[in-house]
């Protein structure tokens, strides 16, 4: 029986990302990371809990090589999702087209300052130039041209002992009708 050329590489990939976890432990977050998100389209996780269309504030913790992503919407409670470590070098090859930008994260352990000492403005220049923003973590979603709507969100971390990187997985077209 002939095994087709895909499952091959798939079950290769399975085989080198276990023997990647087997070879040592992934290295922790310093801190969790915060930051916000706009879904253009409403959202379903594997559980079925459905995250509508718009604004959501977004949490990514790492405890011991696990990750976690929460989604909290000002109307519901959060929204756990457990995400899997990916290899660094491999991690967008089967992501499809972007859903939304980049989306920044802050580490939570570094304080952003009030509204008050956000906008004041120290030489005159508007606030985006003069803040300077570290780039230590991200996320972004892309979903698959698959006809199931798989949405992938990709978490980076920039980590002293090299990058650090998760995938969650969500399903499109959770509550609004739209695919």
């Amino acid at each position: 029986m002939a095994i087709p050329l895909e499952a091959a590489w798939r079950a290769l990939a399975f085989l080198a990302l276990m023997s990647a976890a087997a070879a040592g432990p992934l290295p922790r977050s310093a801190a969790p990371f915060t930051g916000k998100i706009r879904l253009p389209v409403s959202l379903q996780t594997a559980a079925g809990t459905i995250l509508e269309k718009g604004p959501f504030d977004l949490e990514v913790r790492s405890e011991d090589g696990r990750f976690w992503l929460r989604f909290l919407s000002p109307s519901g409670g959060p929204v756990p999702l457990r995400g899997t470590p990916v290899d660094p070098d491999d991690w967008t090859a089967t992501a499809g087209w972007p859903l939304v930008g980049t989306v920044h994260l802050h580490p939570v352990s570094i304080p952003i300052g009030t509204d008050a000492e956000r906008h004041k403005s120290k030489t005159g220049m508007p606030q985006y130039l003069e803040t300077p923003r570290v780039w230590n973590a991200t996320l972004r979603l892309y979903r698959s041209e698959d006809p199931g709507g798989a949405v992938s969100v990709l978490f980076h971390e920039n980590h002293p002992n090299g990058p650090i990187r998760a995938r969650f997985e969500l399903y499109a077209g959770g509550g609004d009708g739209k695919p």
